[in-house]
C-alpha cells in the first residue's frame, strides 16, 4: 500500500521529534524544542515570580519556533518536492547540533529551528491532519477516533503517542552516555526517513 511509506515516515519523525524534546530538555537546562506549550506556562510562572531573567531561553524558544515555522512554510509553498527538502535541512540543523561545538545559545536555535522545520513539513496524512512535535492535539484526536470507532485513525494517533514517548526515553538515554553527539542519532534517523520518502513517493501531501 502506497500509504505505509508514508506512516512509517510519520512515525519515525514523530520518535525523532520526542528524542529530540528530551535530549534537549537535558541540554539546556529545562527548555523544550518540540513544543510550546510547557515553555509558555515556564514563561507565565518566571513573570509571575518576579525571575525575568530565567524566562528568556523559553521567550526564545517560542519565538524561533514560531518563526522557523514561518520561514520553512513560506519555503515548502514555494518549492517542488517540498517535504524532501524540509527534512534534508532538518538532518542539517541536527548534524551540526551534534558535530560543531557551540554556546548555549546556538545550541537551542539549533534545536528549536529543526523541530520547527519538521513541524511546517508534515501536517497531513492522507486526509488526516497530523502533527510530529507534540502530542495534544493528537491526543484529542486519538480519544475522538475512539468515540467515532474510526480503528485506523485511533492506531495512527495512538501510534504517534506511543513512538514519542519512546523517542523522548530514547532521547534521555542517550545523551546522558554520549552527551552532545547523541543528536546525531536523531540526524540519522531523520536522513532514513528523507530515504524512504524520496524512493517511495513523491506527491504533493505533506
Amino acid at each position: 500500500m502506497r500509504d505505509r511509506p508514508r506512516i512509517a515516515v510519520v512515525l519515525l519523525l514523530a520518535a525523532v521529534a520526542g528524542f529530540v524534546d528530551a535530549a534537549g530538555y537535558l541540554l539546556l537546562g529545562g527548555v523544550f524544542v518540540a513544543h510550546i506549550t510547557g515553555n509558555a506556562s515556564h514563561v507565565g510562572q518566571r513573570v509571575g515570580v518576579g525571575d525575568l531573567h530565567a524566562a528568556l531561553p523559553a521567550v526564545a524558544m517560542i519565538g524561533l519556533f514560531v518563526a522557523s515555522i514561518a520561514v520553512a512554510t513560506a519555503a515548502i509553498d514555494r518549492l517542488p518536492g517540498p517535504r524532501p527538502a524540509a527534512l534534508g535541512a532538518e538532518a542539517v540543523l541536527l548534524s551540526v547540533l551534534a558535530a560543531v561545538p557551540a554556546g548555549f545559545w546556538v545550541r537551542l536555535a539549533l534545536a528549536v529551528c529543526a523541530m520547527g522545520v519538521q513541524t511546517a513539513a508534515v501536517t497531513k496524512l492522507g486526509k488526516r491532519t497530523i502533527r510530529t512535535t507534540y502530542l495534544s492535539g493528537m491526543a484529542t484526536r486519538l480519544a475522538q477516533s475512539v468515540v467515532r470507532a474510526d480503528r485506523a485513525g485511533a492506531a495512527i494517533y495512538a501510534g504517534l503517542v506511543v513512538v514519542f514517548v519512546a523517542g523522548a526515553a530514547a532521547g534521555a538515554f542517550a545523551f546522558t552516555r554520549l552527551g552532545v553527539p547523541a543528536f546525531g542519532i536523531a540526524a540519522a534517523a531523520v536522513a532514513v526517513g528523507l530515504a524512504i520518502e524520496v524512493s517511495s513517493f513523491t506527491g504533493p501531501e505533506r
